[in-house]
């Protein structure tokens, strides 16, 4: 092979060196090349056939080495497959935001878990107030029934009590009063005897100066009526201040 490489160089060279002198040498020179480049071609293809051969022939001498190399290209070949295939794992930014994304649908959870819980305890809050408020008016009422019950039979206690208290107080004193009626008419009979004792007395000795007077003076009527009346009201006054007098 090194000969015919020598071989395919040297006419090669021979052209090249040599100046082109008519079209005819262009020609011959065009064809050389291609000619050249065929014996390329075939070299290049002679020597991967002996590439190849030298491979089988190596693959043949070492089989176990040629099992490994194969098994390990494969896995190589496999493993690369797998990483190209395999989705990129997220960056730091987007595990971030996918935790803050799951923080905050768990706040929200958490809030409306706790808003329901709130309401619910609310409701039950104010019927729990209801429920007491109308227990705590039951009984108001219900004592307020009783103290009135209390303070009605108390009134009429009272009033009992005060109506009896009256009655005892007006017997009392029409008991006083009887007694002091009794006493006052006594003192009255007493002072009337008395005053007209003293009347009588007076109307004697008015009548007896009277009767003095007319047997002097001209006896009439007129006169004599005159004379009565005048005595009547001197004893009236004197009978009426002796009973000032007593009062």
């Amino acid at each position: 092979m090194s000969t015919d490489e020598s071989q395919s160089d040297s006419p090669a060279s021979s052209p090249s060196n040599s100046p082109p002198e008519d079209v005819p040498d262009r020609e011959s020179q065009e064809d050389m090349h291609e000619l050249v480049g065929e014996l390329r071609a075939e070299v290049t293809r002679l020597r991967a056939q002996q590439a190849k051969q030298q491979a089988e022939s190596w693959i043949q001498r070492h089989p176990m080495l040629a099992v490994c190399l194969s098994t390990a290209l494969g896995a190589a070949a496999g493993y690369g497959l797998a990483e190209v295939s395999r989705e990129r794992p997220p960056t730091l930014s987007e595990q971030a935001q996918h935790r803050l994304r799951t923080l905050a649908e768990e706040a929200r959870e958490i809030a409306s878990n706790v808003g329901r819980e709130l309401s619910d305890r609310a409701a039950r809050s104010s019927d729990e107030v209801r429920a007491r408020a109308e227990d705590t008016g039951r009984q108001l009422a219900k004592r307020a029934q009783e103290q009135g019950e209390a303070a009605r039979e108390g009134a009429q206690t009272l009033a009992r009590r005060a109506s009896e208290q009256a009655q005892q107080v007006g017997s009392e004193a029409e008991k006083r009063l009887r007694r002091a009626t009794d006493e006052v008419s006594e003192e009255a009979k007493e002072i009337g005897e008395t005053l007209t004792e003293d009347a009588q007395d007076v109307v004697e000795e008015q009548a007896a100066s009277v009767r003095d007077a007319m047997s002097e003076a001209e006896e009439s009527s007129a006169l004599r009526r005159s004379i009565v009346t005048a005595a009547g009201l001197a004893a009236g006054g004197y009978l009426a201040s002796k009973a000032r007098n007593w009062l």
